[in-house]
């Protein structure tokens, strides 16, 4: 490409080059070399001319077939630019930008030549590329080779990703085709002004600013104020894993004899008429006001910082800026050697980016801590001067609460932006954290202090009667029972955990486990359970039983698949489950007089009350040496309820003498009362599913209950929440007790779970076998639990079974 600059103003371009194959379908626009003013492209030549070619104002259009651009296609234009040269006031000025086309570096020539006539005060040549690193283009030279009347560029000198070439030159003499232009320009309307810009250490920056005008205008009528076009606060202290702490834009604030809007901080209007001040004899009209700004600080490197500055602007249908002059107040003692400054002036009124200006030689003087820029030329319309300052970053620091304080000045004066809201309500949370994390420590502590003594009055209810209970050990028993329970759940039978688990939690499983195989016809598996955590809720003394209420925080894998499904559709789904999380209140009973001993529990395969060899081969519940039925609660642990912590209340617990009459004592302990309404309401609900009262034969004492379980129900689902004693009384030698349970069911496959609430009334005649604890009615001969149906001889040692079973019976049911 070849640029030749004639000395009336005009230029001639000259460019080949070759259209790779496929690469343009249907043609080319070569785009113009943009200048800042107006220009036109004349006496467009393009060979080869078998192609459709038109030029317009400042482009140049090239059209073909596409079967044409299925070959290299070699090109050439040469073309007259009619203003090749411009002017900005009465300042002459040559400005082009041309983007890349080229491949690679090497395939690009550029020579630029001038008429003998032509002198340059400049002449520069450069490459712009985006940088990364301050989000922005920066400018790089490039090497410039002198010929005849002209240069060449260097093509080593290009970077490989640059994208554009800036051509920048001011020639000595004005050409005499703009003579015109320029005493068009000169009968316009124009304001001055004189700023004032101190810059502080904490990089905020002062404006004090003088409008001047050469006639009386109102600022009621003729201008309505100035606008500081507030651009995004960009310096870069902070990066953008921070930026929420850090303001949106920048900031104004201290301003002084102008009025900010009530919506919006980007411009002001101004109090007072303009004040008639002599300048040489003549009258002037000034208008001065001030503000302040924080972030027009930009870019810091390590050694560098830069700091863009946009003047205030005054936009009026009739004045353009004229002439003005900046003065830069530097803190004491900076040493300005190493300071640089340059003037450009750009069209775009909300663009921050120095880089999509024209640079500009301007008047710079130094004066100690002071440099003062000035221009003469008046600016074409709707063109403003911004200013590039480049200096030692050690002179500057950022300021935290510097920005923080002037954005709430800010948001006093203009409350309804919300320009920098979302910064000043993060940094209030931010200030405010300390308060409120001494907040936190100190209710933590506190918190920490009564839990810690809630827990100490816990063990000490345990510890009176046991001095050896160790809570780690029986956390480690809750867990490992807990495992069992769910291991158990996964193989569909619970026979694996009855040791641990009493009658009631071994028929709530066991029979929800027939529900879903038999009614609603899927299997519920659980992988990957663990125990987390483990939380004392509550310790309660009834009776001979003690009783720990102990909250299990849990998480595993659970699902739900088809009765059908093979185990590769059981571990696809697992893969594709994530884990979840839940928490359930374990209550485990023991007798008071029971005493802690390690490992001397059915976990390690012991008998917890005479030590014998147990092993879990066996269905049958006692022990062959001693005759201890294992999960009575004589002499371990056994877990006696399961209550979802939705349902928990730790009040909800009576005490045993609240329940019952002075006159007589319960035979059995109220935890054991529930446990066994528990088992009665499980097996209500299996017989009403299956409409077969010999589920219950054995375990009712009102022959109507039976009758009842004939009519089918079937119940879907079913969870017990909670169970609860609420009535006991005696009669004669027959106690009664109601059970109040809080559960969920749906009434149909598929269908949502209802709440329903249940009572149930039990009755025993005279006794109970003690020894039974929290265990069920079995064989008195070989201890093996009493077959679901109606048998009349134990499957296993071929006794009789008794027609009603020694136990708390199901007398009603509501």
């Amino acid at each position: 490409m070849s640029i030749h600059f004639r000395a009336d103003g005009s230029a001639h371009v000259f460019e080949t080059m070759v259209v790779k194959a496929e690469s343009a379908k249907y043609g080319v626009i070569r785009k113009k070399l943009p200048i800042l003013f107006q220009w036109e492209i004349k006496n467009l030549k393009v060979s080869p001319d078998i192609f459709y070619a038109y030029e317009s104002a400042d482009d140049i259009h090239l059209s073909w077939s596409p079967e044409e651009s299925k070959i290299d296609i070699p090109l050439e234009f040469e073309y007259d630019i009619q203003n090749g040269m411009d002017v900005l006031g009465s300042f002459p000025l040559v400005f082009y930008e041309y983007e890349r086309r080229n491949k690679t570096t090497t395939d690009f020539a550029l020579k630029i030549t001038w008429d003998p006539t032509i002198q340059w005060q400049s002449f520069q040549v450069e490459q712009k590329e985006y940088n990364q690193e301050i989000s922005d283009y920066s400018r790089y030279p490039l090497k410039l080779n002198p010929i005849l009347n002209g240069i060449e560029v260097d093509s080593s000198s290009f970077r490989e990703s640059y994208r554009y070439i800036i051509i920048t030159a001011f020639p000595e003499v004005i050409p005499t085709n703009l003579s015109s232009k320029i005493e068009l320009q000169k009968k316009g309307k124009f304001y001055h002004y004189v700023e004032k810009m101190s810059f502080f250490e904490n990089s905020s920056i002062h404006h004090s600013t003088d409008l001047i005008f050469s006639e009386n205008i109102s600022t009621k009528k003729d201008i309505t104020g100035v606008v500081f076009e507030s651009n995004i606060y960009s310096d870069k202290t902070y990066d953008s894993i921070f930026g929420i702490l850090h303001p949106n834009y920048q900031i104004i604030y201290n301003v002084s004899n102008i009025e900010t809007s009530f919506w919006h901080l980007y411009s002001a209007g101004f109090k007072n008429e303009l004040k008639q001040e002599l300048d040489e004899g003549k009258p002037t009209y000034t208008y001065h006001f001030s503000y302040s700004k924080f972030g027009e600080h930009t870019y810091s490197s390590s050694e560098r910082k830069q700091i863009k500055i946009r003047p205030v602007q005054f936009h009026s249908t009739e004045y353009n800026p004229g002439s003005f002059a900046f003065e830069f107040l530097f803190p004491e003692g900076m040493d300005l050697s190493k300071t640089d400054v340059k003037l450009s002036i750009i069209g775009c009124t909300y663009c921050p980016s120095i880089e999509n200006g024209l640079q500009i030689p301007a008047q710079i003087g130094r004066d100690k801590n002071r440099i003062y820029l000035n221009w003469d030329h008046p600016f074409p319309k709707d063109y403003f001067p911004i200013i590039l300052i480049d200096t030692d970053t050690k002179n500057f620091h950022y300021s935290y609460f510097g920005n923080y304080f002037a954005s709430l000045n800010a948001l006093y004066l203009s409350p309804g932006a919300g320009t920098n809201v979302g910064y000043i309500l993060w940094n209030t949370i931010i200030l405010g954290i300390p308060f409120f994390v001494l907040f936190i420590y100190i209710k933590k502590k506190r918190t920490e202090l009564q839990k810690t003594k809630q827990r100490n009055e816990l063990l000490e209810k345990i510890t009176v009667h046991d001095p050896q209970f160790n809570l780690k050990e029986f956390y480690q028993k809750t867990s490992q029972i807990a495992e069992r329970i769910v291991l158990a759940w996964t193989d569909g039978n619970m026979e694996s955990a009855r040791h641990f688990i009493s009658a009631g939690v071994f028929q709530r499983f066991q029979i929800q486990l027939k529900l879903l195989r038999e009614i609603d016809q899927i299997s519920n598996r659980m992988a990957n359970f663990r125990v987390l955590k483990q939380e004392i809720l509550g310790v309660n003394s009834f009776g001979e039983f003690l009783t720990i209420h102990t909250k299990l925080y849990c998480a595993a894998k659970d699902i739900s698949v088809p009765i059908s499904a093979n185990q590769d559709m059981v571990d696809s789904l697992f893969r594709s489950t994530s884990e979840g999380n839940y928490e359930e209140v374990y209550s485990f009973s023991r007798k008071v007089s029971a005493k802690s001993e390690s490992n001397k529990d059915l976990l390690h395969n012991v008998c917890p009350s005479c030590g014998g060899e147990s092993p879990f081969q066996h269905i049958t519940n006692k022990c062959r040496y001693c005759g201890s039925i294992f999960n009575s609660g004589e002499s371990d642990w056994v877990l006696s309820e399961i209550t979802q912590m939705i349902e928990w209340d730790p009040n909800r617990f009576h005490s045993e003498d609240s329940l019952q009459k002075t006159d007589f004592k319960s035979p059995t302990h109220f935890q054991i009362i529930e446990d066994r309404a528990s088992a009665l309401l499980w097996k209500w609900i299996y017989a009403k599913s299956k409409a077969n009262p010999l589920f219950l034969k054995r375990e009712v004492s009102n022959s109507k209950i039976l009758q009842l379980a004939e009519s089918k129900e079937i119940i879907f689902i079913p969870v017990v929440g909670s169970a609860e004693i609420t009535k006991f009384e005696k009669f004669d030698s027959r106690y009664f007790a109601e059970v109040g349970f809080r559960w969920s069911a749906a009434r149909a496959k598929n269908s949502l779970p209802e709440h329903r609430r249940t009572s149930i009334r039990l009755q025993l005649k005279e006794t109970r076998d003690l020894k039974l604890g929290f265990g069920e009615a079995s064989c008195k001969n070989c201890g093996a639990p009493y077959p679901e149906i109606d048998a009349v001889k134990c499957e296993y040692c071929n006794q009789t079974i008794p027609e009603s079973v020694e136990d708390w019976l199901l007398e009603d049911i509501k």
